[in-house]
């Protein structure tokens, strides 16, 4: 899906912003002991390993909201359409961290947040209202009626 490629687009988008904060003068030496170079770097240099740093921290939660929006069958365009919000809103928030625009990165930061939050409720809506609605049909039809009860339980 669509979402699983935007987490591996998280995945990859922190190295990125790394090793564009090592250009130029980026060599082996640089590779060997790379935190020993980070002192050194000012900058916008410096804040492209900052966005690293808060690239990686948001990995798990994102991942994690995916897989569980999937999980409780969440429609696919929902997911999507959040998850490519989110990594959108991250690569602006790197921008932003880099040209050193400090609200408009705060701004990014908290779209992407509430697409991690938006996919969580979302889910937590599918988990609750799903069963639900098995239970009102199996209050309200006969036990004869199993085509019904089976239709409402493929929701």
């Amino acid at each position: 899906t669509i979402a699983y490629w935007c987490i591996l687009a998280t995945i990859i988008l922190p190295y990125l912003f790394a090793v564009l904060g090592q250009l130029p003068g980026l060599n082996y030496e640089g590779f060997k002991e790379p935190r020993r170079r980070w002192p050194s770097i000012t900058g916008w240099k410096a804040r492209s390993n900052s966005a690293h740093i808060n690239g990686l921290e948001v990995i798990s939660s994102f991942a994690a909201a995916i897989i569980v929006a999937h999980l409780t069958q969440v429609p696919q365009n929902t997911i999507d359409t959040l998850a490519m919000i989110f990594v959108s809103s991250r690569l602006l928030h790197a921008g932003f961290y880099m040209a050193d625009f400090a609200a408009w990165r705060t701004i990014s930061f908290l779209c992407g947040f509430a697409c991690i939050i938006a996919l969580f409720v979302v889910a937590v809506d599918e988990y609750v209202t799903v069963p639900m609605q098995f239970c009102r049909a199996l209050c309200r039809t006969d036990m004869g009626d199993i085509g019904y009860l089976l239709s409402v339980a493929s929701l």
